[in-house]
């Protein structure tokens, strides 16, 4: 539902990896980490407003799911599975 959406989106927003990210930069940045997480706080949002709706109306929830819809559906997801792999990967290490 789309509650249920909004609330996944929500948790990753405020996870404790954005939290000690976003925390970390301000201390080692000053100054230019408080601008970044300004910047981040307000551009979530805007984004937000800007693609919702366009994603919904074409029943698709994520970059993947557009870009295999405009573009090759084998390729496009092969990429998509490559790179959540290295991504997953350099977490685990």
């Amino acid at each position: 539902t789309g509650l249920q959406n909004g609330v996944a989106i929500a948790g990753d927003y405020i996870s404790a990896a954005s939290f000690f990210g976003i925390s970390g930069m301000i201390y080692l940045q000053g100054y230019d980490g408080i601008i970044y997480a300004i910047g981040f706080l307000v551009g979530w949002p805007i984004i937000l407003f800007l693609m919702a709706e366009r994603l919904r109306n074409l029943g698709k929830f994520n970059f993947t799911d557009i870009a295999a819809y405009t573009l090759d559906e084998q390729k496009i997801s092969i990429l998509a599975a490559f790179g959540s792999l290295t991504v997953v990967t350099f977490y685990l290490i």
